[in-house]
């Protein structure tokens, strides 16, 4: 009887070690699978944080394109009307029709001009908020990057080459994605 017991202690100790090994198992096997998940989360966010950032920089690129050209255009107006108002004095001309043309070229290039420096401010803010949430993400070679493309967009102050700081900013951030 004495050996049976031990046998049956034996078997039941074992079945207690089994059960707490797969216990262990399984904590360990779902805190790996937490961290996995946690890890592709985080990715998952810095590539939403890129892709919104360099979209948000690109459109703030047209943005400034666009007032570029209307306030060349105007500037081009401003001449063709100066020129013309020389020659109505010079040659005292009582018709206005093409100066009056003149005028509602300046109201309608103002306009828009106006639309796009509205837009301008709103992506500004776009801009700032996508750029800070970059920094708090990125490692610092996609943070200097980042910050170098902001820099090309800053206004008339603006210094440095977009294309050339877009293309830095999408290889560091393809680096940090590991692609």
């Amino acid at each position: 009887m004495g050996e049976r017991y031990c046998r049956f202690v034996e078997a039941v100790a074992g079945v207690v070690v089994g059960f707490v090994l797969k216990a262990l198992f399984d904590i360990l096997t779902e805190s790996q699978r937490r961290k996995r998940e946690d890890r592709l989360r985080f990715i998952e966010q810095k590539m939403s944080s890129y892709a919104d950032f360099a979209s948000i920089a690109v459109r703030s690129r047209s943005l400034a394109a666009q007032a570029h050209d209307v306030i060349q255009e105007l500037t081009e107006l401003g001449e063709t009307t100066a020129a013309l108002v020389v020659r109505y004095e010079r040659e005292d001309i009582e018709s206005h029709e093409e100066l009056d043309s003149l005028r509602t070229q300046f109201a309608t290039l103002g306009s828009i001009l106006g639309r796009i420096e509205g837009r301008q401010e709103a992506q500004e803010g776009e801009l700032h908020r996508s750029l800070g949430v970059t920094l708090v993400l990125a490692p610092d070679n996609v943070r200097e990057a980042a910050q170098a493309l902001a820099m090309t967009l800053a206004g008339p102050d603006a210094k440095g080459d977009f294309d050339t700081a877009y293309s830095r900013f999408r290889e560091a951030a393809a680096k940090d994605l590991g692609r």
